[in-house]
């Protein structure tokens, strides 16, 4: 506490005795600790150097010494009768200094904010006569254990014998109101906050900012604020038993620019809106946005409405659907392929057989001829025949063309071979297609994002 000397106002100006008026040359001033008869250190100079408990007022009845503490000072006449007595009197700087304890020990008045070590155990604080209180103060647990706050003899502590911190890095403010202590909630702040907290509870459970007043519960569960009215409370934050915070009784959310109202049906509906970790949604993303994490679920996949008869007839949350299409047919109705009607037309062309004998019967018989007779032509007719059967009579034969066994037996080669064009040539229409599945490899074109899962880690 070498920092925090102060000079001792009361002993710069020109003390009087009020008994005769004269001034107080050469009267001795003691120094106590407040409330004892148990001398207490002053120094002549700020960085507290050369300690003293009593000191001689100048013959200008002023004396320059500094205090570090709470003080009570007795002025003596010549005869050592006493003057004037001042007790309680703070004399110290306004800057907090930090105090640090490992092992049990009992504050003092003069102590603003204890640090408390609690590594190797469970440290206790013990404190002073809550009668003697004159300021907040500040017991913070920087350890692993806990620190267990004793009031001093039977006095109490929000009703208990005894008050637990148990949390590392948790602190508490002790203001009494002479007879019992009480404790604002439980804060984690610096030492060099403590600096602000302190004027700011002078009111001892009452923080003031601005104009709005913030009552701290001392149950240790909510924060509330007064109503409108000034008749009640508003619950505003709430510690449940596994140390998260709950929000109560929110209008809206907001950024002191941007607001988000809740809506009129309260935290219920607003709680999808607000999700926990069980919340996944879908975003037009492929990085996760601040307070959430990318999620392997629904990976390769379209998004589809839970319900019908089919794939999708299954609880949301869930998967279902596949990429593979099943084994299917094609089948098409029964049909007719018809044609137009049309000539089918050859070129010009001429038959020719190989030479040959023609055998006759004879006229009015029924013999056949078994003599071969040649037949001699000039090209157009018969000029000669030579009978070799003898004795019979034979009609005469004439105008025959015939030339080595040929004649011309097409002159154009044409005519109609489709006089309708048409037939039945579906007579049924079906068929297998696909006698196997595709494979999952098809996609419809999409806007691709990802699914994240809220973040509450």
């Amino acid at each position: 506490m070498s920092t925090r000397a102060l000079q001792v106002e009361c002993l710069l100006t020109p003390l009087y005795d009020y008994r005769n008026g004269a001034i107080c040359s050469a009267y001795t001033v003691n120094f106590y600790a407040a409330g004892t008869s148990t001398a207490k250190n002053i120094w002549t100079e700020k960085e507290k150097t050369n300690p003293y408990t009593t000191r001689t007022l100048g013959s200008d009845g002023t004396v320059q010494v500094y205090g570090d503490g709470v003080y009570k000072i007795d002025v003596l006449d010549g005869d050592s009768t006493t003057v004037y007595q001042w007790d309680n009197v703070k004399i110290q700087h306004p800057n907090i200094a930090v105090l640090e304890k490992s092992g049990t020990y009992t504050a003092t008045i003069e102590d603003d904010y204890i640090l408390v070590t609690t590594t190797g155990g469970n440290v206790t604080i013990n404190l002073y006569a809550a009668a003697s209180f004159t300021h907040p103060l500040c017991i913070k647990n920087i350890g692993a254990n806990s620190v267990i706050i004793d009031g001093s003899g039977a006095e109490l502590i929000e009703g208990a014998a005894t008050y637990t911190i148990g949390t590392q890095d948790a602190a508490v403010w002790l203001f009494s109101n002479g007879s019992t202590w009480y404790i604002a909630n439980d804060v984690s702040v610096s030492a060099t906050d403590a600096v602000n907290m302190v004027a700011a509870f002078e009111g001892a459970k009452k923080l003031t900012a601005k104009a709005t007043s913030i009552d701290i519960m001392t149950n240790n569960e909510y924060l509330r604020q007064i109503n409108a009215v000034g008749d009640g409370y508003v619950n505003i934050v709430k510690v449940n038993a596994s140390n998260k915070t709950e929000v109560h009784n929110v209008q809206k959310i907001t950024d002191g620019t941007n607001d988000i109202s809740v809506p009129t049906n309260g935290m219920a509906a607003a709680k999808f809106m607000l999700g926990n970790s069980s919340t996944i949604a879908w975003f037009y993303l492929n990085t996760a946005p601040p307070g959430w994490k990318v999620t392997a679920t629904g990976a390769d996949s379209v998004l589809g409405v839970s319900g019908g008869a089919n794939a999708y007839n299954a609880n949301g949350g869930t998967a279902g659907g596949t990429w593979t299409q099943p084994t299917h047919t094609h089948t098409g109705p029964s049909h007719t392929h018809t044609g137009p009607s049309h000539n089918h037309t050859g070129p010009s062309h001429t038959h020719t057989g190989p030479s040959h004998s023609h055998a006759f019967a004879q006229s009015g018989s029924t013999a056949a001829i078994s003599t071969t007779i040649p037949i001699v032509t000039n090209g157009s007719n018969i000029v000669a025949v030579t009978e070799t059967a003898g004795g019979s009579t034979y009609n005469n034969i004439s105008d025959i063309t015939v030339a080595g066994g040929t004649e011309a037996t097409g002159a154009e080669g044409t005519g109609v071979t489709s006089s309708a064009g048409t037939g039945a040539t579906g007579a049924e229409g079906t068929g297998a297609t696909s006698v196997g599945a595709t494979a999952a490899t098809y996609r419809p074109t999409a806007s691709i994002g990802k699914l994240f899962q809220l973040d509450t880690a």
